[in-house]
């Protein structure tokens, strides 16, 4: 297993290196030239290679338990606002329709890391944008049982089979269908989700939407 990861880790660097080198060798020796938007795409595989090795460290602290979280009395929707006004751009450029319902108690708080629970809330939804045809639907729902905040996202097509849903936040787990790697998914975003959650001593699981999608359930317990 400790040798198909490194082996598998060697493979998701190796892509987006060889894309960069081929292009820098494209622009020295001419084939290219140096425009604007030459410069856009190396920039955006930069970019690719940075968010892929920041994985990896969040994924090495968690396996170490360096992973820190700050918990605190918080607000349960202010990570989830912050995440989809961040993302609300690329949204826009997909031309994906988003719904919102809160249900909860003003009062009512958790026991979290703001910061964390917005890098959990980031991943889910740009997961959810990356892999939604465009002009989608996605849809969120926040409400409370007794116990728990309970966050529900869900998208449209195309969506998961039913025998991939439980090892979708498997590490470097992916799917060869609609949901792939041509899409920029390295398989570890899935990954750091559970970490928090689970750091949160919360749940996360997934199962196919009504809306044709993907629907990511989070619960995590209320404040004592």
């Amino acid at each position: 297993a400790r040798s198909q990861w490194f082996a598998d880790i060697s493979h998701e660097l190796r892509t987006p290196l060889s894309i960069l080198r081929g292009k820098i060798e494209a622009l020295q020796d001419g084939v290219y030239p140096p425009t604007k938007e030459t410069f856009a795409a190396l920039h955006h595989e930069a970019i690719h290679l940075g968010m892929l090795v920041e994985d990896l460290y969040q994924l090495a602290l968690s396996d170490i338990g360096a992973m820190s979280y700050n918990r605190v009395e918080v607000q349960p929707c202010w990570a989830l606002e912050q995440s989809v006004a961040l993302l609300q751009p690329q949204m826009e450029r997909k031309k994906h329709n988003l719904k919102t319902s809160v249900d909860i108690e003003e009062e009512i708080g958790i026991f979290a890391d703001n910061e964390r629970l917005k890098q959990l809330f980031t991943n889910l939804l740009a997961n959810s944008i990356r892999y939604t045809n465009d002009g989608g639907q996605i849809n969120i729902r926040v409400h409370q049982t007794d116990s728990a905040i309970i966050y529900d996202i869900e998208d449209s097509a195309p969506t998961v089979s039913s025998e991939h849903l439980p090892r979708l936040f498997e590490r470097l787990y992916r799917i060869d269908s609609s949901r792939s790697r041509n899409l920029g998914g390295a398989g570890l975003g899935l990954s750091i989700c559970y970490n928090i959650v689970k750091g949160h001593h919360g749940t996360i699981e997934a199962q196919q939407s009504s809306l044709g999608g993907l629907w990511i359930r989070v619960s995590l317990p209320l404040s004592q």
